[in-house]
């Protein structure tokens, strides 16, 4: 099978109304801290306790259009960040970071060294963090980044819903992609 290498990102509310599930739409458009609504989320459930899990992080090429968003070159490399987030033993979300080595000055070099902890912890407790548009695109099976979320067993739909954004803290960017698992969307 023959993937398209990215989803279409798409801005605004007018592109998802007819197609998102419902229970998933305030979701992708919530500016707030991810992290702490799914520690609610899970809390309300009693499911288990909130954990990120780290599945990858390393020094390698971004996507095409997240180089793009970030402002870097063809080339460039990014530390990049996978990790799952769970509430108890199942994946609720998959979540991407891409930073760029140009945002990796002073304070900022701890975010290669986050480890379990999750990233929306140091984001949104810095006052001085700027967020920009919120992107969201409609992930169906056909693309690689379904099979990478998912890890090709975890997600029972055809297709899945994320959102990404580029955060600026003191100007320095960082791309956030959040991808929304079908155990959430049933857990709403």
């Amino acid at each position: 099978m023959r993937y398209r290498r990215e989803p279409r990102w798409n801005e605004g509310r007018s592109f998802f109304k007819n197609s998102a599930p419902k229970k998933v739409q305030d979701w992708l458009t919530d500016r707030g801290s991810l992290t702490q609504r799914l520690i609610c989320a899970c809390n309300k459930k009693n499911q288990g306790n909130f954990r990120v899990v780290v599945l990858k992080q390393a020094w390698q090429k971004p996507q095409a259009s997240e180089a793009k968003l970030l402002g870097m070159k063809q080339n460039e490399l990014g530390f990049i960040r996978q990790v799952h987030l769970y509430c108890g033993n199942i994946p609720w979300v998959y979540a991407k970071t891409v930073i760029p080595r140009s945002t990796l000055h002073g304070e900022l070099q701890k975010l290669t060294k986050l480890g379990t902890q999750p990233l929306g912890e140091i984001l949104f407790a810095n006052k001085h963090i700027l967020r920009g548009a919120i992107q969201i695109a409609e992930i169906t099976h056909k693309r690689a980044l379904f099979d990478v979320a998912t890890e090709k067993s975890l997600n029972k739909d055809n297709s899945i819903w994320g959102r990404r954004s580029v955060f600026s803290i003191a100007e320095k960017p960082l791309l956030v992609s959040e991808i929304f698992l079908s155990d959430l969307v049933a857990n709403l």
